[in-house]
C-alpha cells in the first residue's frame, strides 16, 4: 500500500514539473487600439498598449516574468523604453505609472522582449488589478503586425493580439459606416478623416486627390467643412466646387485650404464633413472613394445605392415566451423584442396606404404601442397602421413595441411578417421563441374493464427553466377511468415546493405553493386506476393542465385548458402480454392460458401460417377490426391508425397503402384464412421471437 502511495504521490510531482502553470492562468489581455501606420515607422508612445488585467486576483502580489513575441514588427531600441511608460489601473482610472521596483524589461532580439512586473501595492505605490504595457514597435511590412504572450511560469494568460496594421502610403483615409441612399436622392457620407502616417509625413504642398467610382458624382454646390487637429491647424468652410476638378474629382493641397503644421508631435488629422453625391443611373451596390496623390491608392467605401427598400428587423435580442401563460394578471401579455419597420431608401413605403402586421394563429397580442393601430383588439393576431411622414419630410421609420400570449400547443420562432404600404415584397423578423414550460416523460399502459391490476402511468414532469410551473394547481386528467388513490408525488430536482395532493375522479391534483429558483423535476409514481362499464377499446388521453401551467384559456385569446395531451392509456379487452403458436398444436397460449384452434398452425414456404380468426384474440386486436370480404378474397385488419389488407393467393400484403412482401402466400384451409403471422405481426409493430427447436412462435406486446 505504501508504495503505491509512494508512487501516485511521483505522478502528481511529475504533473506539477512538465504541466506549464500557464494552464490555471486567469488574466484577460486585449489590446487598446489597433494603430494604422508606415511601415518602419515607430509607433507613438501612447497610440497602443497590451492590457494585463488581474480579474480573479490570482497575480497578488507575486512578480509575473513573461516573454512578447513579435510577428511582422521589431521592437525598438531597449534605450527608448522607460519603467514610467507602463501604466497602472485600477477599476479603469489610472493610479500610478510604472516604476523601477515595478517594472524591468530586457530586449533579447528585435522580436523578443522579456518583461518582469508586480502588482503588489509596495512597489507600484497603489492598489492595481491592471498594467497597461506600450507597444513600442516598428511594423516590418504591408499587413497587420501582432504581440504573442508566451506565459513562461507566470498565471498571465497566453495569446496572441493584433496592435498595428502597416501601410507604405504617406497617410491613413477612414471613415464611418456607409450611407444608404437611393433614386432621385443624394447621400451626406460620414466624416471623412485623414491621418498622416508618420508625423510630418503630408507635406502642405502635396496633393490629396480622391474620386468616386464610375456612375457616381459629387454634389458641387454642396457646403462643406474642413478641420485640422493633432499635428494641424486650422479650419474652413468652402463649396465642394472650389476644390473638384471633374464631377468625380476632388484635389487640393493643405496650403490651398489654409493649414498649416502644430508645431505638435503627434500625427496630423484632417477632418472633412458634409461631403454630398448622388447618381442619375442605376448601378446599385456599394460606393467608393479611390485615393491618389500623398494618400496613394486606397479604397474607401463611403455609401451604397439601392433600389426602393424597407428593412424589418427585430431591435435587440429575442424574447424567450412560454406557451399557455399570461405574464402576471389576466390579459397581460409577453413583450416581445421591438419591431422595427424602416426606410432604407426615402419613398420606398407610400405614406397613406395601411400597413398590416400579422404574427401565426398561436400567438395573440394582448397590446400594441408605437403606431396608431386601426381597429385592433386584445386577442387578435395582427394589427394595421397607417404611415404619414412627419414636417421633417425624412425617411419613415417606426419602432412597435407588441405584447403577446401564446397558445399552449406552441414552440419555435415568434415572427412578424410585414406587407402593404407600398412594401413590394413580405418581410419577416423574429421577435421571440416560444418554449414549453415543461417536459412530460411517460410511457404507455394498458387498462382493462374491472381489472383490479390497473395502474397509471408513472409520470417525470421536468421544468424546460426555472419558475416554469407557476403557483397554482397542477392537474393530471386521466382520459379515461379514474383515480383509485393518491400517487406517491416526489420532487427529485430542484427547489419546488409542493403543498396539498387530491384526486377528484379523473383529476389528480397537485398544489404548487412557491416556484422554483432552479429548475425542478416532478416524479409521479403509479397508482391504481378504476375503469368501470365497458368503455370503447383504443387509446386514451392523460392530459397535464391547471392553472400552474396554463393560465391563457379565456376570451377573447385561447380554450384549450390544458398544455400537453399525451396518448398513453391503451383500453383493451384482455391484458395481453405474450401470445406462443407451434408448428402442428390446435390451441396456442396467451399469458400461459389455453385456446383450441380449429385449424392447426402449419409451415408454408418457411413461414408459420395461422387462420386469421385467431390473430385478433392472440395479439388483443378486437374481432370487429378484422373483416373479410368474400367478393375480393382480402382480409382487412386495422390496428389504431395501420391499415393491412391482405388478398387470397397473394404474398404481398398493403400496409396504410404500401406493398411489402409477406414471403408466402395467404391462403384458405378447411374454410379458414391462414397468414403468414411473422410478417403481419411486424407490420402492425408486435414484437416476436422464434424458438427453431421447439418450432413455436412468441410475440410479446
Amino acid at each position: 500500500m505504501k508504495i503505491r502511495i509512494a508512487k501516485m504521490l511521483l505522478v502528481l510531482m511529475l504533473m506539477a514539473v512538465f504541466i506549464p502553470t500557464s494552464i490555471y492562468a486567469a488574466t484577460e489581455n486585449e489590446i487598446s487600439d489597433v494603430t494604422v501606420i508606415s511601415i518602419n515607422e515607430p509607433i507613438p508612445t501612447g497610440d497602443s498598449y497590451l492590457s494585463i488585467k488581474d480579474t480573479d486576483g490570482d497575480i497578488g502580489t507575486d512578480r509575473q516574468t513573461i516573454r512578447l513575441l513579435l510577428e511582422n514588427a521589431e521592437w525598438t531600441p531597449e534605450e527608448q523604453w522607460s519603467p514610467y511608460e507602463f501604466r497602472y489601473y485600477n477599476n479603469g482610472f489610472l493610479v500610478a505609472n510604472g516604476n523601477n521596483f515595478a517594472v524591468s524589461f530586457t530586449r533579447i532580439t528585435d522580436t523578443r522582449m522579456d518583461i518582469t512586473f508586480s502588482m503588489d501595492p509596495g512597489d507600484v505605490g497603489r492598489e492595481t488589478d491592471e498594467i497597461r504595457i506600450p507597444i513600442k514597435a516598428l511594423v516590418s511590412s504591408v499587413g497587420d503586425a501582432s504581440v504573442e504572450i508566451d506565459s513562461l511560469n507566470s498565471v498571465v494568460s497566453a495569446g496572441v493580439y493584433a496592435f498595428a496594421e502597416g501601410i507604405k502610403s504617406d497617410a491613413i483615409v477612414r471613415t464611418g459606416e456607409k450611407t444608404i441612399f437611393g433614386p432621385r436622392t443624394t447621400a451626406k457620407l460620414e466624416e471623412i478623416e485623414i491621418i498622416e502616417a508618420s508625423v510630418g509625413s503630408i507635406s502642405m504642398q502635396e496633393a490629396i486627390r480622391f474620386r468616386l467610382t464610375p456612375g457616381f458624382e459629387w454634389v458641387e454646390n454642396a457646403s462643406i467643412s474642413i478641420e485640422g487637429s493633432d499635428g494641424f491647424e486650422g479650419s474652413t468652410e468652402i463649396s465642394l466646387n472650389e476644390i473638384m476638378t471633374g464631377e468625380r474629382e476632388v484635389n487640393f493641397t493643405l496650403e490651398e485650404i489654409g493649414m498649416a503644421h502644430s508645431g505638435s508631435s503627434e500625427r496630423g488629422k484632417i477632418s472633412l464633413s458634409d461631403l454630398e453625391l448622388t447618381t442619375s443611373g442605376e448601378r446599385f451596390g456599394d460606393v467608393q472613394i479611390i485615393t491618389a496623390g500623398v494618400l496613394g491608392d486606397q479604397r474607401l467605401t463611403v455609401a451604397e445605392y439601392m433600389d426602393y427598400t424597407t428593412e424589418a428587423r427585430r431591435e435587440g435580442p429575442k424574447t424567450t415566451v412560454y406557451a399557455g401563460r399570461f405574464n402576471q394578471g389576466a390579459g397581460e401579455g409577453f413583450e416581445l423584442a421591438p419591431l422595427v419597420i424602416e426606410e432604407k431608401v426615402f419613398a420606398s413605403m407610400s405614406p397613406g396606404r395601411p400597413v398590416d402586421v400579422a404574427f401565426s394563429d398561436w400567438v395573440k397580442l394582448t397590446r400594441v404601442d408605437g403606431v396608431a393601430t386601426e381597429e385592433f383588439q386584445p386577442g387578435d393576431n395582427a394589427f394595421t397602421f397607417t404611415p404619414e411622414r412627419d414636417e421633417t419630410g425624412g425617411k419613415l421609420k417606426f419602432e412597435i413595441l407588441v405584447e403577446a400570449t401564446l397558445h399552449p400547443d406552441s414552440a419555435g420562432d415568434i415572427t412578424a411578417s410585414v406587407t402593404g404600404g407600398g412594401i413590394v415584397e413580405p418581410l419577416e423578423a423574429i421577435l421571440g421563441e416560444a418554449i414549453q414550460p415543461l417536459e412530460v416523460l411517460t410511457e404507455p399502459v394498458i387498462l382493462v374493464a374491472e381489472d383490479e391490476e390497473n395502474l397509471s402511468p408513472e409520470i417525470t414532469l421536468r421544468e424546460t427553466s426555472y419558475r416554469a410551473l407557476m403557483e397554482g394547481d397542477l392537474e393530471i386528467i386521466l382520459g379515461v377511468g379514474t383515480w383509485g388513490s393518491i400517487p406517491e408525488i416526489m420532487v427529485t430536482e430542484g427547489d419546488i415546493e409542493i403543498g396539498d395532493i387530491s384526486v377528484i375522479d379523473e383529476r389528480l391534483i397537485i398544489e404548487i405553493v412557491a416556484d422554483s429558483s432552479a429548475a425542478s423535476e416532478i416524479k409521479v409514481s403509479e397508482a391504481p386506476v378504476v375503469v368501470e362499464g365497458l368503455p370503447a377499446i383504443g387509446k386514451y388521453p392523460v392530459s397535464i393542465s391547471g392553472d400552474a401551467i396554463v393560465t391563457n384559456n379565456i376570451e377573447p385569446y385561447f380554450e384549450q385548458e390544458y398544455l400537453k395531451r399525451l396518448e398513453v392509456l391503451e383500453v383493451a379487452l384482455n391484458r395481453i402480454s405474450k401470445a406462443e403458436f407451434k408448428v402442428n398444436q390446435p390451441y396456442y397460449l396467451v399469458d400461459g392460458e389455453q385456446f383450441e384452434l380449429d385449424a392447426a398452425p402449419y409451415i408454408a414456404e418457411g413461414r408459420l401460417m395461422v387462420p386469421v380468426a385467431h390473430v385478433s384474440r392472440a395479439l388483443g386486436i378486437h374481432r370487429d377490426d378484422v373483416l373479410w370480404d368474400a367478393d375480393a378474397q382480402t382480409v382487412t385488419v386495422q390496428v389504431e391508425t395501420t391499415q393491412v389488407v391482405m388478398t387470397i393467393g397473394s404474398d404481398v400484403m398493403s400496409v396504410n397503402g404500401e406493398e411489402e412482401d409477406m414471403g408466402a402466400s395467404a391462403e384458405i384451409v378447411d374454410n379458414r384464412s391462414f397468414v403468414p403471422i411473422s410478417r403481419f405481426a411486424r407490420a402492425i409493430d408486435v414484437q416476436y421471437e422464434w424458438d427453431a427447436e421447439e418450432e413455436t412462435v412468441i410475440f410479446t406486446k
